[in-house]
């Protein structure tokens, strides 16, 4: 696999697990009409992590799951945010921007990928995002 693939695959990975960092975050502090929400999203980001390290790993790429600066940012944005506010539809607006990154990022990964399984997986990913965005409250 070119250096590109891995490099996108890798870059699909940073932000999936800083958004999986800031939904930790966000669980114990979403109002209860959002919090189911906020674990979707987590476990969701934390599937898609495992998979991506798993096709960059497959192509001799070496996956790293440490994050970016956005993790903590993700972090500390949303604790001090919630030291003033629970969770709640306001959040939404920046969760719904936060994954389109995602996705646009599985975009470029899945465009740097041939025809087959790993594609297929990545495109995956893209549409269960969207899913999870559509089905979110205030989405509509």
């Amino acid at each position: 696999m070119a250096d590109n693939a891995i490099d996108t695959l890798q870059d699909a990975l940073t932000l999936t697990v800083d958004a999986e960092a800031g939904y930790e975050t966000m669980v114990s502090r979403a109002e209860p009409e959002f919090r189911h929400v906020a674990v979707r999203f987590r476990e969701a980001h934390n599937k898609h992590a495992d998979q991506l390290a798993a096709i960059i790993t497959a192509h001799g790429g070496e996956p790293d799951r440490d994050g970016g600066v956005f993790s903590m940012v993700n972090r500390a944005v949303v604790s001090l945010r919630s030291a003033f506010d629970e969770i709640d539809a306001n959040v939404m607006k920046q969760v719904a921007d936060g994954e389109e990154h995602i996705i646009e990022a599985l975009g470029k990964a899945g465009d740097s990928l041939p025809e087959g399984r790993d594609l297929a997986e990545v495109r995956a990913m893209q549409a269960e995002l969207r899913e999870l965005l559509n089905d979110a409250p205030g989405q509509h």
